[in-house]
């Protein structure tokens, strides 16, 4: 369904900006962007985004000017 599909990728772009953010708590994101089932989450956004959700947490937790490969 086209509109089912445009409203998971919305929420999915909120919950990573949120992380990116700086936000560290995951469960709290994935439940406020709308998702009540973490595992679902999980899965959806690294199929969307191509890494896991404490992935995108990590790269903002590095200090700055350095890189993770």
């Amino acid at each position: 369904d086209g509109f089912t599909s445009r409203l998971q990728a919305v929420r999915l772009d909120c919950a990573r900006s949120r992380l990116l953010g700086g936000e560290t708590n995951i469960l709290g994101v994935a439940y406020d962007s709308g998702f009540n089932d973490l595992s679902h989450f999980y899965r959806l956004f690294r199929d969307r985004f191509g890494v896991a959700p404490g992935q995108v947490r990590a790269v903002w937790q590095q200090p700055a000017g350095k890189v993770v490969a």
